[in-house]
């Protein structure tokens, strides 16, 4: 069975990726391309076009009505409108606030859960020493390594009607597995400097409070190696990534966007983790 066919019998298969240097054939779900970590020489992503029969279609997720040409604006909708999976999920949101749309991983299994952090030490390495411009617009892999952006997370919490919550996800190389959350999350604008605000922090495992606890980052800007307001600490340019840093000789108790390479500006998490190695890391915001 050739790939094409295979993905046309496959209900849940939104595209797939055929590689002619070795025949190989994958099938994707979710996503807008064809995600991989390896070699992808001689390889070419397809996209199945929506199938609809008799006004009932298959929709890319995120996307829905008859003919697939409304989005969820963030993933606890996709929740509430059935959108079901035991894995975290490449899904299309447009926030009300967003003049377009994005790709974001959505945790499903949970009550809806919109990533705007992604750490895997297992992934293609990326580089998260990056200017305050590329905090703001986002980069990395979706599927691996990735930071969201400033401006779509601040399109997300752009929601006069709600407040966020904010989860905090820690794997350790062993898979222990610990959670923090914080029930109250909001990011000022570039004119605040994207001034964090955060509170009513509970924890499941053993994670603790490294965001409000010992070194408490609230009403901290947020600095990058070339937009730095701490001053003489010089806290991001020391640490190499972007982050709420204090004022504080030690800058703060928690880093998630270090090198992940067991270097001095390795990611940590000081309250309760401190000196373990972290394999993942994932940010997550809910509607609450």
């Amino acid at each position: 069975m050739d790939c094409a066919t295979a993905c046309t019998e496959n209900a849940d298969c939104k595209r797939y990726l055929y590689c002619s240097s070795n025949s190989s054939c994958n099938l994707y779900q979710d996503g807008r391309d064809c995600v991989m970590s390896g070699d992808t020489t001689g390889c070419s992503c397809y996209t199945q076009n929506i199938r609809c029969e008799d006004a009932d279609c298959t929709c890319p997720l995120g996307k829905y009505g008859g003919d697939c040409q409304d989005i969820i604006s963030d993933c606890i909708e996709g929740f509430h409108k059935g959108l079901r999976s035991t894995n975290d999920v490449l899904t299309t949101i447009k926030p009300l606030a967003s003049p377009d749309s994005f790709e974001v991983l959505c945790t499903f299994d949970d009550g809806g859960w919109t990533g705007i952090l992604g750490r895997n030490k297992d992934s293609l390495h990326e580089n998260f020493n990056r200017t305050l411009e590329e905090y703001e617009e986002g980069f990395g892999n979706i599927a691996f390594n990735k930071w969201l952006g400033l401006k779509q997370i601040l399109h997300l919490l752009d929601n006069p009607s709600s407040t966020y919550s904010l989860r905090v996800v820690l794997v350790q190389p062993n898979s222990s597995t610990c959670v923090s959350q914080y029930t109250n999350f909001v990011v000022g604008n570039k004119s605040t400097s994207y001034r964090l605000y955060i509170s009513g922090y509970t924890g499941v495992g053993i994670c603790g409070d490294s965001l409000t606890g010992t070194i408490n980052l609230n009403n901290n800007p947020f600095s990058t190696y070339d937009v730095d307001y701490t001053g003489n600490l010089e806290c991001a340019q020391r640490f190499g990534g972007g982050w709420w840093y204090g004022s504080h000789v030690d800058c703060t108790s928690s880093l998630l966007t270090g090198s992940m390479n067991g270097s001095r500006t390795d990611n940590f998490w000081n309250e309760s983790l401190s000196g373990s190695a972290l394999n993942q890391i994932y940010l997550q915001l809910q509607r609450n």
